[in-house]
């Protein structure tokens, strides 16, 4: 991630469904929950280590050189492995600001085919089991359990999209019951 590229997301200083601010910190799984959250929308999400919370706003602070070491992604692919199904794909960014101030970035790909699962529930974490987690639109941005049948409909609907997607890649044409399927890739998650 280049400079310019940081500075565009860190230009606007909100939070969106897509991008998460934290203040400097060494990794911890406490992350999980918005990994696991953005990995649930569309298009993924980015989060930006290195803001702190300031009043109603956000401030640039940076990290330290020994804070964003702490950001191995073998590590981080590790741990957080226990916590989704499917797994979850990331990637890690370690650009500096115009100000020469050092961040993290962790950019989290959308699932696949099918939307992400907590599978552990860890109190360290704040995560819960079984639960999918997403970035809700119906209040204040954040990483939470889906909380409203509009992003609900949203994920399941993007899940078969993708699902079908694949089948015709694969040149299967879609079966005729696709609720016994979905029935069976959800489970007792209704």
């Amino acid at each position: 991630m280049t400079t310019k590229e940081l500075e565009e997301l860190l230009e606007g200083g909100i939070e969106t469904p897509h991008l998460d601010y934290k203040g400097p910190c060494v990794w911890d799984i406490t992350f999980a929950k918005d990994i696991l959250a953005m990995a649930n929308i569309e298009g993924g999400g980015r989060i930006i280590i290195g803001v702190a919370e300031k009043g109603v706003g956000y401030e640039r602070v940076g990290m330290t050189e020994k804070e964003a070491a702490t950001f191995d992604y073998d590590i981080m692919r590790d741990q957080f492995a226990s916590f989704a199904s499917p797994h979850v794909k990331f990637s890690l960014a370690f650009p500096r600001d115009k100000n020469d101030l050092q961040f993290v970035v962790i950019t989290v790909d959308e699932f696949a085919e099918i939307p992400v699962i907590c599978i552990k529930a860890n109190e360290n974490a704040g995560t819960k089991a079984p639960i999918i987690y997403y970035r809700n639109t119906d209040r204040r941005v954040e990483s939470g359990p889906i909380s409203n049948y509009h992003d609900l409909r949203n994920l399941l609907e993007r899940s078969a999209i993708k699902i079908r997607a694949h089948w015709k890649q694969l040149g299967l044409s879609a079966p005729d019951n696709i609720k016994k399927i979905l029935d069976d890739e959800l489970g007792d998650l209704r």
